[in-house]
Order: structure tokens, then sequence, then C-alpha cells
């Protein structure tokens, strides 16, 4: 990846390594592929196919600002390299690999892997934690499967000569299963359960409503985005504060009330991949996991 202006970090090169050598693993006759790079960055992913035996003739990588000379100057996204690339997949078959810019909502992100989908057999990306979610996977090209999916140090990255801290994961995409079951999520998760009510408040008048607690018999409230301390409950709505989002939570019983009171609300939180927060169905999912339907 570029530098912050563009959405930019570079994975560090060790944790390129130990992605590929984990994809080196799980995919048959890894080393019969030829490999496409299209955000090269630092070129830190070709260096460790290099180690891995791949020889430079076997891959093709692209960056907006190449750092290095065997890595070609150009936009992935745009379609001046597409006949470029189509002969090079038409020669073997095509694995493509790299860190892509995330952009706002992973949107880049998004747009990166429907493009590497039209050339490749198999994906291998560190991607944002939004990639957990349906609401990405949903998004993304139906021909693959998620065969294999780990969650990386946040710090893996650097940004100049720093650390940079961001929640990601490494996952591997193929259009063949090998012995692998599908890892991606098909369906839409649950936003609700028979268990307890959630009143969502995204700071508009129109939500505002769920301030009363008269009307709405809520129990308690906590924040549902920002950098706020996700430990702290609310249960009177004089404690409430407009500027904040707040899920309220309705129970059903007083055994239910003392289970969600025993979420942890900051772990939730955490699992966002930039600016803490949690929706409705992460709630129901983690509820689930923890005490059955």
């Amino acid at each position: 990846m570029q530098d912050r202006k563009r959405d930019a970090f570079f994975t560090n090169e060790k944790v390129a390594e130990e992605c590929l050598i984990d994809a080196k693993k799980i995919i048959p006759n890894f080393t019969d592929f030829n490999f496409l790079e299209p955000s090269a960055g630092s070129g830190n992913f070709t260096t460790a196919l290099n180690k891995l035996g791949i020889k430079k003739n076997k891959i093709l990588a692209y960056d907006i600002f190449p750092k290095s000379e065997e890595i070609i100057k150009a936009d992935f996204l745009q379609t001046k390299i597409d006949s470029q690339i189509k002969t090079f997949s038409s020669q073997k078959k095509l694995i493509t690999v790299g860190n892509p810019p995330f952009g706002k909502r992973s949107k880049l992100a998004i747009s990166f892997f429907n493009k590497a989908s039209k050339f490749s057999d198999i994906i291998c990306f560190i991607v944002p934690n939004q990639f957990l979610k349906w609401s990405v996977q949903s998004k993304l090209s139906s021909d693959f499967n998620l065969i294999f999916q780990k969650k990386l140090k946040e710090d893996s990255f650097l940004l100049g000569e720093k650390i940079y801290k961001i929640k990601c994961q490494f996952q591997i995409w193929s259009r063949a299963l090998f012995s692998q079951k599908n890892l991606r999520i098909l369906s839409p998760p649950k936003i609700s359960h028979k268990d307890f009510e959630m009143f969502q408040y995204n700071n508009t008048p129109q939500a505002r409503k769920y301030f009363d607690k008269k009307t709405y018999k809520w129990d308690f409230a906590v924040a549902r985005q920002g950098y706020y301390d996700y430990t702290k409950k609310i249960y009177e709505e004089k404690e409430l504060n407009p500027k904040i989002q707040w899920i309220f939570f309705k129970a059903k019983s007083k055994e239910i009330l003392a289970k969600l009171e025993q979420i942890d609300f900051q772990k939730l939180a955490e699992n966002n991949t930039m600016i803490l927060g949690f929706g409705k169905h992460d709630v129901v999912s983690f509820y689930m996991e923890l005490y059955g339907e």
C-alpha cells in the first residue's frame, strides 16, 4: 500500500512471509502457480514469494507509486492493464496476493478483490476486520469460497518507519474448496433475538425517541460507536448524552438481563477495524455464542 494520504501502510516483511507460508501449506502445488500482486507497495510480498522459491518471471506486480524496479507503475483498478494480466493468467493458474488499500468502509479492498477475481483462481489478501462480516462478503465475487482466515497482530504494519496498528485478517479465497469447508457467510446475520429487544440511537432526531425510558422500558444502554468506555452501562435517561450513539437493551426477564449485563461490550467494540463500535448483529451473534439459541 501507499502512505497515509492514500490510505497506505505497508505489511511488515516478516508478516508477509508468514502469510505466504500459511498459503503454501494450504494450497496444493503452490509453487506451480503464477502470482499477481496488485498493490505491491514496498514489494514485501514479492520478496516473500522469492524466498519461497517463486522466480521473478512468475510474478506480476503493480503499484501507483512503485518502490522497486520490479514493480510496474500502474493503477490496478484501471482497465489499461487488463490485457497484460489476462495474458499472464492464461500461462498458468493465478494466485493474487497482497495487502490492498482498504478505503472507507472497505470499498477499495472490495474493488481490488472483485477485479482480482476476474483473473484469479485463488486470492490471498490481508484485509480489514470488516471482511469477517456478511455486509462485506455479500459484495465479493460469488465464485469464491473462503477457505482460510487468520487474525493478524495489530502491529503487523508500517507507516514509514513506524509501526502502524490496525485490526486485520489474512484470508485465502479460492474457486475450488480443496479439503477445507467454506467459511464464507452466505446469509445475513440475525439482528434480533427472542430473549431481548434492542433500540438503536444513531444521533438522529428520529431515533431520539428511544431516550424515553417510560415508553420503551429499556433496562440499560451502552455506547455503540466511537472512542468511549464500553464497560459503562447507563440505567437512567438523564445520564444519556445525545451526541453519543447508543444501543438500548430491554430484557424479557431478570435472568436474561443478568446475561446481557455480562456481555463484554468493550471486546465487541474492539473488533471493528478503525473506529471502535458494534451493531445489533454483533450483539446477537455474541449472545448466541455465549448462551446458545
